[in-house]
């Protein structure tokens, strides 16, 4: 899996808390993940810079209405330091990890959905549509 920001899915590690074996198990598990972004700000005018084609395209309001869909708020934070591994939950430490991003972009408001991956399709979540916001460039 790769992630949009190269510093996603990154942890720190004081040497000697975990193995090279454990650290292989977390990346495994990490890349065992299929992640779907949804921001809570369709309004969100860097978001739109960032991801629409500079102001261009459209929002999609969803809800998600299936409760075996689990949703991680992202925790802006900087990146997680993994001060030990839990060995009965390697998907949830690998969770965990990936739900930390730099403060510096607490503004996406991201909300992630982590899937098995492959993904048969991409809203696996069963969504119910209920807003669309068009945006185009305020200048031509």
């Amino acid at each position: 899996m790769q992630m949009n920001d190269p510093m996603e899915g990154h942890y720190f590690v004081k040497p000697g808390i975990i193995s090279s074996g454990v650290k292989q198990i977390i990346k495994s598990k990490k890349e065992s993940f299929g992640i779907v972004s949804l921001s809570t700000d369709a309004e969100n005018l860097l978001m739109w810079a960032h991801y629409a084609n500079g102001h261009n395209g459209i929002a999609i309001g969803v809800e998600i209405m299936d409760e075996n869909c689990e949703m991680h708020k992202v925790k802006y934070k900087g990146l997680r330091e993994l001060t030990e591994f839990n060995q009965d939950n390697p998907h949830e430490v690998a969770k965990n990890i990936l739900t930390y991003k730099h403060d510096f972009w607490s503004c996406e408001e991201w909300k992630w959905f982590f899937r098995p991956l492959p993904l048969t399709c991409i809203l696996y979540c069963e969504p119910s549509f209920n807003k669309i916001r068009y945006n185009t460039k305020a200048y031509s």
